[in-house]
């Protein structure tokens, strides 16, 4: 069996203490503050200030959703950080949808910085807000994603048409370093 896959820089040992989580044994500290070191986390639940805000600053975040018959499917999308949960905006019809109302757990993540660091993941459960407004009707997404929208030929309406499923993850659970 394999263990768990720590960064390389850490040296540290993880084992299951029967809580069915890994509990980091020893904790070394890193020989120099660097952006990497700003996400590693001693602990497997970090959804602190310096999370908060690589969430606020992302464009995309990969969200895996399961299907009826176990297969994982994941998929980029935009999404906005609200208190402690995220919202994404879906088409009609898509698989994504369909996996949400019958497996409500999902599993999200940033990219890395291609060395295995400056990892954040997430595992929520997720819901159709059918209460959630239009994202054309919703500011702080737009003053996310304005821009970007712009930028694929669309307006606010068109976006809103093209993408009117709201999708809420309550977040559970946050590793990062």
């Amino acid at each position: 069996m394999i263990g768990p896959i720590l960064p390389p820089w850490t040296g540290s040992r993880s084992a299951n203490l029967g809580s069915g989580r890994l509990t980091t044994l020893s904790r070394p500290y890193p020989k120099k503050e660097t952006e990497l070191d700003a996400f590693f986390a001693y602990g497997w639940n970090m959804f602190n200030d310096k999370v908060r805000a690589r969430l606020d600053r992302e464009p995309v975040i990969w969200m895996t959703t399961v299907r009826s018959d176990g297969q994982p499917q994941t998929s980029v999308v935009w999404f906005l950080l609200e208190d402690d949960e995220i919202l994404v905006y879906s088409k009609d019809g898509t698989i994504r949808n369909r996996n949400v109302e019958t497996n409500p757990k999902v599993a999200l993540n940033l990219d890395g910085d291609g060395r295995g660091g400056a990892v954040v993941t997430i595992e929520g459960t997720s819901r159709i807000d059918s209460a959630a407004p239009a994202a054309k009707d919703h500011p702080a997404y737009l003053g996310k994603y304005k821009g970007m929208i712009e930028d694929n030929g669309w307006t606010p309406e068109i976006f809103s048409r093209d993408y009117p499923t709201p999708i809420r993850i309550e977040v559970e659970r946050v590793r990062a370093w």
